[in-house]
């Protein structure tokens, strides 16, 4: 009690501190998404054709991505590297996983994932 009325508690506002405690206790139980680094991450699609490459990195840049093409390790197939930096949720990092996938597969490229930069 001594430490509710350093808070501020009055039997006024009582009621206010109950629905505190309540939603205090509902964000504790509620699952949280997990956290990713906020360190730049860095996908890795590759396509067979330059042009290729050139046409998915203008829409990564379009949706304000940096985006590096460049002649692979294989050196046949180009790189376009997409780098962003992140403070999302490992879900939303999934969606655009998915959707990098999507891009790669229109344009007969392949998607060969992600790393977060140490």
């Amino acid at each position: 009690m001594v430490k509710r009325i350093a808070q501020g508690w009055t039997p006024r506002r009582s009621e206010e501190f109950r629905l505190r405690d309540i939603q205090e206790e509902e964000e504790k139980n509620s699952p949280k998404p997990r956290a990713v680094s906020s360190q730049t991450v860095r996908h890795y699609l590759y396509f067979p054709h330059k042009g290729n490459a050139e046409k998915a990195a203008q829409w990564f840049q379009s949706q304000g991505f940096a985006v590096e093409v460049r002649l692979g390790a294989d050196k046949t197939n180009w790189l376009a590297l997409v780098k962003h930096e992140t403070v999302e949720n490992q879900e939303d990092l999934e969606k655009l996983r998915e959707e990098m996938e999507a891009l790669a597969k229109r344009l007969n490229g392949e998607y060969d994932g992600w790393e977060v930069a140490v």
